[in-house]
């Protein structure tokens, strides 16, 4: 059930951002130190990317975020 959710949630996400300089093209799982999405956008954010952005995107494909939890993680690059 959290694989389909994750599922619809992303390809929503992608479809939203589509206009976005940053376009999401992928996603990696990691093991959150911190129950604030605005933690794992600092640690992971690319440089040059608004972390807001950044952290908003995490929010999306997470929702609620507990310390130890296994979350998303996108990975974001500048479209072409």
């Amino acid at each position: 059930m959290r694989l389909i959710r994750f599922v619809v949630v992303f390809l929503l996400l992608m479809t939203f951002l589509k206009g976005s300089e940053w376009k999401t093209v992928g996603v990696e799982r990691v093991i959150s130190n911190s129950s604030r999405a605005w933690d794992l956008a600092e640690e992971y954010c690319p440089q040059n990317m608004d972390i807001r952005d950044y952290c908003d995107r995490v929010v999306a494909l997470n929702g609620h975020i507990n310390s130890g939890e296994l979350v998303y993680i996108p990975v974001c690059e500048v479209g072409k």
